[in-house]
């Protein structure tokens, strides 16, 4: 299975460089693409009063980067074209913001991270179906269904699938329809493992999901630690007294 190459454009000065870094380490781990260039572009001039960019003037910054990589995705601070999260500017060229979409993770407890990843995985399925939104081939969807293409008309509603993203039945037969290998769509299965929630959030939210259990299981833990630790100085203290001189 051949890994996609994928070049990163940085438009202009981030305040995230770190999730960069953590998404090459996901690079040399993944089976489906790998993160063969990282660049900067400095920003011009919004075309936009609201301070945005448009995907005319995205584009035309994205594709000042001259490489052979199979796909190039643009990330920017800043808000873009019809406020959204990410743009697909072309059938190789994407753009992301962390415009909104940080206090939006922030607040649900997620790493940007997963939002990162949630976009490229998405560039390399429409790459490999060879599908173009301009072409009116969109596998994107109104509802949330915490499927990777969950349009999220509500901004907020990306939390559901930057939580635990999966392929709803739609999305994975138009791929299936596109002839996609199947161990494609099996290994892509298995990295969604990367998109998920730090472990402390992950068992936050089982106990605020189980309260009773939750109760159950830390009054058990505190009588069975209570046991084990009298059963301990007990044993210290016999072993002591075996020491001591007759």
């Amino acid at each position: 299975m051949k890994k996609l190459k994928i070049e990163i454009i940085k438009l202009g000065e981030s305040k995230y460089n770190p999730i960069i870094k953590k998404m090459q380490k996901i690079s040399r781990k993944s089976k489906l693409f790998e993160i063969t260039e990282i660049k900067k572009v400095n920003l011009p001039d919004s075309d936009d009063f609201s301070w945005g960019y448009s995907d005319k003037q995205l584009l035309s910054l994205i594709q000042k980067s001259n490489t052979k990589a199979d796909i190039r995705l643009g990330i920017i601070d800043y808000p873009i074209e019809d406020n959204f999260f990410g743009r697909h500017l072309s059938d190789t060229v994407g753009v992301m913001t962390f415009y909104q979409t940080d206090k939006i993770f922030k607040e649900a407890n997620l790493d940007l991270l997963n939002f990162v990843l949630s976009t490229i995985y998405q560039a390399i399925i429409l790459f490999s179906c060879n599908s173009s939104i301009l072409q009116g081939e969109s596998p994107y969807h109104n509802e949330a269904r915490g499927c990777l293409f969950d349009m999220c008309g509500i901004k907020e509603d990306i939390v559901i699938k930057a939580s635990k993203p999966s392929l709803c039945h739609d999305c994975e037969a138009m791929m299936r329809k596109k002839l996609l290998n199947e161990n494609f769509i099996s290994q892509l299965k298995r990295e969604f493992k990367f998109i998920k929630k730090p472990l402390f959030y992950r068992i936050f939210d089982w106990v605020k999901a189980h309260p009773v259990l939750s109760l159950v299981i830390t009054v058990l833990s505190t009588i069975i630690i209570n046991l084990v630790s009298n059963a301990f100085f007990e044993l210290i203290k016999c072993f002591l007294e075996m020491e001591k001189p007759q």
